[in-house]
This record gives C-alpha cells, structure tokens and sequence, in this order.
C-alpha cells in the first residue's frame, strides 16, 4: 500500500513539475511528452528474458540443494526418534549434536541464500536496465521528447505518445549490431 502510494505521489509530482515547466515555457515552445511500458520491454526484450531464465535457474539449484540438507536433517531425525530407546546416552547426546549442528547449518544455509538470490538477480538484471535507460535515453532525445514516463504511473496517455515499440526496436538493434561484433548506434 505505500509503494502504491508512493508511486501516486511521485506521478502527481511529476506532473505537476511538467505543468509547471509547460506553463511557464514560452507559448510557441510546445512540450513532448511521452510514455514507455516497462512491463513490455523487459518481457519482449531478450537479453532481460535470458536473465530471468539464468536467475530461475540459479533459485531452483539454491531450493534443491536446500531440499537435499532438508531431508537428510528428517532421515537422521527419523532414526534418531526410531533408535532413541536402544542407544546409550552417549550416543543418545551424539546424535542430537549431530541434529543441532546440521540444523544450524540448514538455517544458516537458508540466510545466506537469500542474501545469494539478490546479489544474482541484482548481477544479472543491472546491466539490463542500464542498456535500456540509455536507449530510452537515446530515443526520447531522438524523437525530441521533454519527459517520458513509466506507463506504470500514467493514469492516462494518448497511445501516440508511447515510444515503447521504438525502444524496444533500437534495443534490438543494439543487440543485433552486438552480434555482428560492429559498434551500437549511437
């Protein structure tokens, strides 16, 4: 709910900063204004769609390996509670610092893979988002545009005003003069 918030805060900021610049421009300077679907690009845009498949990769080896500690801390809990009678009580205590320590270890397992999973996701979707900000960057100054806004936070906006397709069109020409091993346009 306050994300919600803060993205209506930060929409009727923005435009109100635009009609503010708009009402003190010059009557013959006319604003551009446009808006691009993030959503889209990063679901369209292939080198995003690598990443997630790369990071959904990394999670489910993280869930695995993390299955795997699970079940052998219930295999050993398991004989511990079928043998418990017939043991001593040296051994008795042995297995139960055995149990302990491996639970320690699960949770400790558990902590650093949450840390794991952001550090990954953070690795592998930054460079994404820097690449589409400078090509936003480069087709919003290219079509002459003042402001461009996350569709995210546009309540409403005329569909001629939505420079996705042409972002997603120079992001994929980047990509294919990558491949080519020539310099991305400019």
């Amino acid at each position: 709910v306050q994300t919600h918030m803060k993205k209506m805060v930060l929409l009727v900021l923005g435009l109100a900063v635009a009609a503010a610049l708009a009402l003190s421009a010059p009557a013959s300077a006319q604003m551009k204004i446009g808006y691009v679907d993030m959503d889209q690009i990063l679901q369209e845009y292939k080198p995003f769609v690598d990443a997630q498949t790369d990071f959904k990769r990394y999670s489910d080896e993280l869930e695995k390996q993390y299955a795997e500690k699970e079940n052998v801390i219930k295999k050993l809990q398991e004989d511990y509670e079928r043998q418990k009678l017939l043991l001593s009580e040296a051994k008795k205590q042995e297995m139960e610092r055995d149990l302990q320590t491996r639970v320690a270890e699960i949770q400790k397992f558990y902590q650093e893979s949450g840390a794991k999973v952001q550090q990954k996701n953070q690795e592998l979707s930054e460079p994404v988002y820097k690449e589409v900000n400078v090509v936003m960057e480069r087709v919003a100054k290219a079509g002459g545009y003042d402001f461009v806004f996350n569709a995210n936070q546009v309540a409403y906006a005329k569909d001629e005003h939505n420079i996705t397709q042409k972002v997603l069109e120079e992001l994929n020409k980047d990509l294919e003069a990558k491949k080519k091993g020539s310099p991305a346009t400019k």
